[in-house]
């Protein structure tokens, strides 16, 4: 599981997530972005990724995402979810009847392999701000009673 922002520095996170089911195809995307966009969602999973979640989503959201899609089901952002729910049955239907994409296409290996270096870095360092950002809550919520 590949966890992406759609705002990257040299390269289109779109394009990114198609790059990845093309070479990768075992390989799931989920969209942690701050985009806050049905559009982009849609556009997202049209370009090979299972979820689409916003940094404003919680812990909990995102902890579940990314089981759902670990179980190879969509899944996006509960604001959007209603208004997604078609596209989102479209493309399993779509990717349960055909074969996986052929390998060799899309970013080479090298290439791949440095955005998921970057992506891990930003992940970790999008995690770390939400862990520190529970904490504090916690800690109020602690002082205050």
């Amino acid at each position: 599981l590949v966890i992406l922002d759609l705002s990257l520095p040299e390269l289109n996170g779109f394009e990114v997530a198609r790059s990845i089911r093309e070479t990768l195809p075992d390989t799931d995307v989920l969209v942690l972005t701050h985009h806050e966009s049905p559009e982009l969602a849609k556009a997202a999973l049209q370009m090979g990724a299972r979820g689409y979640l916003t940094k404003s989503d919680g812990q909990e959201e995102i902890a579940t995402a990314i089981k759902e899609i670990r179980h190879k089901k969509a899944y996006v952002t509960k604001a959007f979810a209603t208004q997604l729910r078609g596209e989102i049955r479209k493309i399993q239907r779509l990717r349960s009847a055909l074969p996986p994409p052929p390998s060799g296409r899309g970013l080479s290996p090298e290439v791949l392999a440095s955005i998921l270096r970057e992506s891990e870095k930003a992940v970790r360092k999008e995690a770390l701000a939400l862990l520190r950002e529970a904490h504090a809550r916690r800690a109020a919520h602690l002082q205050g009673t």
